[in-house]
């Protein structure tokens, strides 16, 4: 009877258990995220890149240690096809709405006119940005917010995209409209204008900010607790 328990136990959670469990959930989400940064930095590829062109030689290797260190039973079990047929149909449902559920990116934009020299002028430099943090990628992590060379390379790419456009506010809604019209990385918009952004919100909202506060009366229930909302009138300056 020992031996049958033994062949039938499981030493990891199946995958749909990670929506049960939050930790496993961050566990799991952590891993995938850490791992396609490193597939990225070795093979120039996502996990999900390598699985389609085929593997062999480093990549067969890579993949066998991520399947093997992977934190959830991955495996064909029925509650997992189930899971996985329930994420293919949201995934679907969202992608076919993802107008009616689109954001509108002009929110943080001030308006400004800017030529068509100056977008293309700053595209390029956007282009060139994005290629030295691949480079760097491949030597260092990009979520150190301290990491000195990442600063460095913002300043200058600043600096750069200030000759290209003078005006502040335009070319803060050139990189929004660079960043924001593609489904692409908006790194490059948050690194070099979130002042601007943050004004331009400010601005239109005439400087009122709202953020919950706790009370025991209050009507948002969140966590156990309860909640109320406060405004704040911050002086928009530029």
């Amino acid at each position: 009877m020992r031996s049958l328990y033994r062949k039938i136990v499981a030493d990891k959670k199946p995958y749909f258990m990670r929506y049960i469990y939050p930790d496993l959930a961050k566990k799991y989400n952590t891993y995938i995220k850490n791992t396609n940064r490193k597939s990225l930095r070795e093979f120039g590829c996502t996990v999900d890149e390598l699985y389609a062109r085929g593997l062999s030689g480093q990549e067969a290797t890579f993949i066998n240690y991520y399947e093997k260190r992977m934190p959830v039973n991955i495996s064909d079990c029925v509650m997992n096809k189930i899971c996985r047929r329930f994420e293919q149909e949201f995934d679907r449902y969202f992608l076919k709405h993802k107008s009616e559920f689109g954001f509108n990116y002009k929110i943080l934009q001030s308006g400004a006119d800017y030529t068509a020299r100056q977008y293309s002028a700053v595209k390029r430099l956007y282009e060139a940005y994005n290629q030295r943090l691949v480079e760097y990628a491949s030597f260092s992590s990009l979520d150190d917010e301290h990491y000195v060379p990442v600063r460095v390379l913002n300043d200058r790419f600043l600096r750069e995209c200030t000759k290209a456009c003078p005006d502040r506010s335009a070319l803060c809604d050139i990189i929004i409209d660079i960043c924001y019209r593609r489904s692409a990385t908006k790194r490059f918009a948050w690194s070099l204008c979130a002042e601007d952004i943050i004004h331009n919100l400010l601005q239109k909202n005439d400087g009122i900010i709202s953020y919950p506060t706790f009370d025991y009366d209050g009507l948002i229930d969140f966590g156990g607790s309860t909640f109320r909302i406060e405004e704040q009138r911050i002086e928009v300056e530029r």
